[in-house]
């Protein structure tokens, strides 16, 4: 833990960097200390907060910035903690409800609208759900050839999707393949009705494999791709509003859209917010910050949520909206969230 002395000094660095996107110097921290600190008091914590790893002094510049841990401090214990206005809760609220409890979905909105209120651009995984299990699932025909499969997690999660038959079903062949999903598809974790070969499928279905073989395959891909992490990017465009680093902001994003990098990112534990500068990758990306945190789905699914842009973000004014989104989300997904 630093001394209240460093973290006023840390504070006001951050603050300052925050306004102008500059080197701070002593003296413009002098100017907030007042008769509290000398120069040369500051000028001595500086380098002792930069001896920590809290800022650094890029180039010849007499002033100091913050390093990403220096960020985290500041975040984590320094910065004052707001909430957004009830009546700002209510208005995200109401948008986001709206009978979604489909992850990608309720992500691709929260990600827009997030990105709409921040001016930066927004980041976002789906939580990785190999570990869920289909507790039901219903086979509905809804010609000879077309049949509507409609399944049910254990966490309450519904999938549905319609699939084309190889040939023209009849009752028949509905009720072996209910029984073959019963048998072989219910209450087993997702991952492993991913992973289940064709020459299981030949097997277990004989000589009905032509006709049923796309509905089963149907259902491991739907199973695949809750399995995966998806990455949700919006609000692109505001950064063009920011000046660009010196190599832009592209090369930064399509990093991050790599999932294991944001989830490397992402903080570890819950209600905790994690920075990550693009110099901490490559010195190529210097100049960019992400700035996540994360959000459960069920006990232990996490999802992450990230605001992207300059290195001097506006951390007073996005972190309560960082923070509120990923509450929502998470009591969203989770079907504990009121109508309050």
């Amino acid at each position: 833990m630093l001394t209240p002395r460093q973290g006023f000094v840390l504070q006001a660095i951050c603050d300052l960097y925050s306004e102008t996107g500059e080197p701070v110097s002593s003296g413009a921290i002098a100017k907030l200390a007042g008769d509290a600190f000398s120069s040369a008091t500051i000028r001595s914590e500086m380098a002792r907060l930069e001896a920590l790893g809290c800022v650094k002094q890029p180039h010849t510049s007499a002033g100091r910035i913050p390093t990403a841990q220096g960020y985290r401090y500041y975040i984590n214990h320094l910065m004052p903690r707001r909430e957004l206005p009830v009546e700002k809760q209510r208005e995200i609220a109401r948008f986001l409800r709206q009978g979604v409890r489909d992850p990608d979905i309720l992500l691709t909105r929260a990600s827009s609208l997030l990105a709409y209120m921040t001016n930066y651009a927004v980041l976002a995984t789906s939580p990785q759900l190999s570990d869920l299990s289909m507790e039901k699932l219903e086979v509905v025909a809804l010609t000879p050839q077309t049949l509507a499969l409609v399944a049910l997690t254990n966490t309450g999660l519904v999938l549905n999707q319609v699939c084309q038959l190889g040939l023209p079903a009849g009752e028949r062949q509905l009720e072996k393949l209910s029984g073959f999903c019963r048998k072989n598809l219910l209450h087993r974790p997702l991952h492993e009705v991913a992973l289940l070969r064709d020459d299981f499928l030949q097997r277990e279905l004989g000589g009905d494999y032509l006709c049923l073989a796309p509905a089963v395959q149907l259902i491991c891909r739907m199973c695949a791709e809750l399995c995966r992490a998806k990455v949700h990017l919006e609000g692109q465009s505001n950064l063009l509003r920011y000046a660009a680093p010196e190599h832009g902001y592209n090369a930064f994003l399509d990093l991050l859209k790599e999932t294991d990098t944001l989830l490397r990112a992402a903080p570890k534990e819950g209600g905790n917010v994690a920075v990550l500068l693009g110099d901490d990758l490559d010195q190529e990306l210097a100049g960019t910050t992400l700035v996540s945190t994360g959000y459960l789905f069920g006990d232990e699914h996490t999802g992450v949520l990230g605001i992207i842009g300059p290195r001097h973000l506006d951390y007073t004014r996005i972190i309560p909206h960082l923070a509120y989104f990923t509450d929502l989300l998470g009591r969203i997904l989770n079907g504990t969230d009121g109508d309050g």
